[in-house]
Order: C-alpha cells, then sequence, then structure tokens
C-alpha cells in the first residue's frame, strides 16, 4: 500500500502527518539551497582581540592553470572567513579581474620571476604563533628522509607543513624569510624548483635533497617535531 493510502486526510491523525511531512519537504528544501547557493558549511568569522578571523587567501599559478584559479576563486571567495584573495601570477599573461567570479576582492600580483620565492612576499595571515595547515609532513633519518602524511601519523607527529594549505603570519616568518640570512636557502628553492618530478620516488628524493642541504645550513630539522593533538584550537588533529 502506498503511503498515500495509508494516510488519511480526513482524520487528525492524517492531517498531522501530512503537517510533518510538509514541514520536513519545506527545510530540506532550504537546506539545498543554501547548499548550493548560499553556504558552505564553513565556521562563520568571529571577533578575536578586536579583529574578526577572517584572513589573505593566497594562491600562486601560471597560465597554463587559468581554467583550476576560476574555480578555486569562486569556490574559496564564498567562505565566510575569506576576507579576499591574492593571486601571485608566475609566468604567462595574467587574466583580467572580470575573467575571475568572486565574492571577495582579488588581487592580481604579476612577478617578474617565475619562482616559488614569491609565495612568501609579505602579506597573509596576521598574528599567529606558528605555521599551521593541512598537510603535514614528517622528515627524519639518516640520511634525512622526506617522508608523507601517512607516515607522519604512524609515527605520532610532523615537523612540516605544505605551503600550498598553509596559514602562516606574515610578519612572523615572512621577514625572516626575506632576509640576508635566508638568502641561501632561497637560491636552494630556486635551484631545486623545475627538478620536481611527476614520478613520485624522485620527487620524494629531489625534496630529501633539499631538506639535507636546509639541514646543513639552518641545523638538524629532525629535531623539531609537534604532536597531532597537541593545539588547543584543534588545528593539528
Amino acid at each position: 500500500m502506498s503511503v498515500r493510502g495509508r494516510i488519511k486526510p480526513n482524520t487528525c491523525s492524517g492531517r498531522l502527518a501530512l503537517t510533518i511531512i510538509f514541514v520536513l519537504g519545506i527545510a530540506l528544501i532550504c537546506t539545498g539551497v543554501r547548499y548550493l547557493y548560499g553556504g558552505n558549511g564553513a565556521e562563520e568569522p568571529y571577533p578575536w582581540k578586536g579583529h574578526y578571523s577572517q584572513f589573505t587567501l593566497l594562491t600562486m599559478t601560471y597560465d597554463a592553470r587559468l581554467w583550476n584559479l576560476k574555480m578555486y576563486v569562486k569556490h574559496y571567495s564564498r567562505c565566510p572567513s575569506v576576507k579576499e584573495i591574492v593571486v601571485v601570477w608566475n609566468k604567462g599573461k595574467p587574466p583580467e579581474l572580470s575573467d575571475l567570479e568572486s565574492a571577495v576582492p582579488v588581487r592580481i600580483r604579476v612577478e617578474e620571476k617565475n619562482s616559488l620565492n614569491n609565495r612568501f612576499n609579505l602579506m597573509m595571515l596576521n598574528k599567529a604563533s606558528e605555521i599551521v595547515g593541512f598537510y603535514p609532513r614528517l622528515t627524519d633519518g639518516s640520511p634525512l628522509k622526506y617522508r608523507d602524511e601517512k607516515y607522519a601519523r604512524s609515527h605520532g607527529g610532523y615537523n612540516m607543513i605544505l605551503t600550498g594549505a598553509a596559514f602562516i603570519d606574515s610578519e612572523f616568518a615572512f621577514k625572516r624569510y626575506w632576509s640576508e640570512e635566508a638568502k641561501a636557502g632561497r637560491e636552494v628553492v630556486d635551484k631545486y624548483f623545475n627538478s620536481i618530478s611527476r614520478n613520485t620516488q624522485v620527487h620524494y628524493r629531489i625534496r630529501s635533497d633539499c631538506l639535507h642541504k636546509f639541514s646543513q645550513m639552518y641545523g638538524n630539522l629532525a629535531s623539531l617535531k609537534s604532536k597531532f593533538n597537541g593545539r588547543s584550537d584543534g588545528w593539528d588533529v
């Protein structure tokens, strides 16, 4: 027997059942519309020490990935915590702002040189005590080796965060990055920039070589290790 046959609209229980179904239907429709057009499930910005918890989203790209940039801007500009988007344009003809569909202001910074170092020019999140993000890594061993997230979690900690999806305070870190003391490190970044291979094993070996050079310059990276679930704000779960 169908639902319609079971519910008798002429009775009190039937009218109550129809009312409940109608209300649930409206609620589901509103939820669906909000998900598709007006919301994304992200936390609303909240006040912290007199400022709202919004941040600048920075992405680095070039002409061959314009299609990806358009999707990126359209999606992330609708996150309530995103205040603006900065596009670091490394190569080729930059897009017009009108080419990008965004709910927040977008700035395009065209670089003269195609370099990974361009990601760390001064602008990003304010007042964060350390780097946090979505791609934890662990470098350890002798000789030093670059390890993936699965390895990091199985060993209960990490000492690297990939900067493609990371939050960092510009005042805290970027001035150091562009200091004279870090010049040799930036040169290593440029040296290895075009050496990264699509082959995973080669890719990891090159990163391990790069980290070995950094350890020679700045000390043993393996001795610096943060544990998961160690932050009270939950950013390292």
